[in-house]
């Protein structure tokens, strides 16, 4: 809704078009388009496609990591920048320019947004030191909409507003660090997963609960697919199918990549609603089975 409070007008690319580079620059030039925010990998098929670029085009990048990605769009458009959003965040959450002989970064908090780089104790923590990112504003969710023990993963009230607000704090399960300039930069390691992980140990009613990581036996055809599509995900060597996908330090942006994968590879279309009512192998491989899509 951001662009339409703007007064500007938003374009729905369909995902035919969005998978090939020809046709979306094709719909950027014939909509006057003047701003894309899409993932690296939609970046790169358009710089590997011999893209010339558009002269008054500003790109997001969400989650920029590519050096060379970065130095050859800068001169293909008006300009670039590193963003990073999800549906519990905010859409967009942090956002800053991208420019040559700068770090890369996530970007800077937005308007009514705070950020927080945390360590287990929930102690903020100096430039430069690695921690998990948090984020609070306005444009954050309370919660799973009757999804209480998903909530409790991911959701807390934020301790270090002094204004009265009563805000929740997003745990994004991203391992993060301050820079210098303000902005916020993904550490060496992009996600927070398992025992590498930078995971807050919150009080009881943010609770992370830890799980086993070898896969209990047997397992059906379905539950064995689910499970290699988990570790893929999840860059896990194995996976309980029992383990919490949260306390995995999975995310919704996760989730949506594991639905598309169960889709492609068992042919099944599950709701987000769905995973997130049943965020276990075994209870997702369940659902399949049972054909509740």
């Amino acid at each position: 809704f951001m662009p339409l409070l703007m007064g500007a007008q938003v374009i729905l690319a369909s995902a035919a078009t969005i998978s090939q580079p020809d046709r979306l620059a094709h719909v950027l030039a014939n909509y006057h388009v003047t701003m894309l925010q899409a993932p690296e990998s939609i970046w790169q098929a358009f710089v590997a496609s011999g893209w010339q670029g558009q002269a008054d085009l500003t790109m997001l990048i969400a989650d920029p990591t590519d050096t060379q990605l970065i130095k050859r769009l800068i001169p293909l458009g008006k300009a670039v920048y590193g963003c990073f959003g999800s549906a519990e965040s905010g859409i967009i959450s942090l956002l800053a320019p991208l420019q040559i002989d700068q770090p890369i970064a996530l970007g800077r908090p937005i308007a009514n947004t705070k950020a927080y780089v945390l360590d287990q104790q929930l102690n903020p923590l100096p430039i430069g030191a690695t921690g998990q990112l948090f984020i609070s504003g306005d444009g954050a969710a309370a919660g799973y909409f009757n999804q209480p023990t998903a909530s409790q993963q991911r959701f807390m009230p934020n301790p270090f507003l002094s204004n009265g607000k009563q805000l929740q704090m997003v745990a994004t399960g991203l391992s993060a660090k301050w820079l210098a300039d303000g902005r916020i930069a993904l550490s060496d390691q992009v996600a927070v997963t398992g025992e590498n992980s930078a995971t807050a140990t919150p009080p009881a009613a943010f609770e992370f609960r830890p799980q086993p990581t070898q896969i209990i036996l047997p397992m059906g055809r379905t539950e064995a697919v689910v499970a290699d599509i988990w570790r893929a995900a999840l860059d896990r060597e194995t996976v309980d199918a029992n383990a919490d996908f949260f306390a995995l330090g999975g995310h919704s942006l996760l989730a949506l990549h594991i639905l598309a994968q169960i889709k492609d590879k068992l042919g099944a279309t599950l709701s987000l609603n769905t995973f997130l009512a049943n965020p276990t192998v075994a209870a997702l491989a369940k659902q399949i089975g049972n054909g509740s899509l």
